[in-house]
């Protein structure tokens, strides 16, 4: 895939910064509107602060943190992944068949640490709806391996967030999660 009908104003106030950008772009067919401020660099710095936020199809993606600027190069900050409505992200994504999902929103906050060895999420919130689950994500990078522990601080309707979707599936009525994955 590539990057295509590119429309960015990039600004600065000297070759070192601050910088800022705003604009759009299109990715595999899709709009993606984009806005981030990169802090001045200074001579000798580690780090340099960075605050992105990206949305398309109903969905947004915002990060505000600081990026390392020599090795390991590692990364920390704030990240929040969020919809109005998850049918219509799960829609204008090509998902078939997500007539069952229950419109609603869904957000995911919290901490990111990264570097070249992966990525960790520490007590991240991700709620959907009225139903909230703590989460902590790491993503190695050798070998690879992708571990997720969530928890509910309450009991977790199912129900709340899957409507009823006709009765004669296999799956018991209920929305199939298999419907999210690549078909063969």
């Amino acid at each position: 895939s590539t990057l295509e009908d590119i429309n960015l104003v990039l600004s600065a106030q000297s070759m070192f910064g601050p910088y800022a950008v705003e604009g759009r772009v299109s990715y595999a067919d899709r709009i993606v509107d984009v806005k981030a401020a990169v802090g001045a660099y200074e001579r000798d710095a580690q780090t340099i602060s960075l605050s992105a936020k990206a949305e398309s199809m109903g969905g947004v993606l915002k990060y505000a943190g600081a990026l390392g600027l020599v090795a390991p190069f590692e990364s920390q900050g704030e990240f929040e992944v969020s919809a109005v409505s998850i049918y219509d992200v799960l829609r204008n994504v090509d998902v078939p068949d997500v007539s069952s999902v229950r419109d609603q929103s869904m957000a995911l906050r919290g901490i990111v640490s990264a570097s070249e060895k992966g990525a960790v999420v520490k007590g991240a919130a991700l709620t959907m709806g009225e139903q909230a689950l703590d989460v902590d994500v790491a993503l190695r990078s050798a070998p690879l391996a992708l571990i997720v522990d969530a928890r509910a601080p309450k009991s977790l309707s199912l129900d709340a967030l899957l409507a009823k979707a006709g009765g004669s599936s296999a799956t018991g009525g209920y929305f199939d999660v298999s419907s999210l994955l690549p078909q063969a």
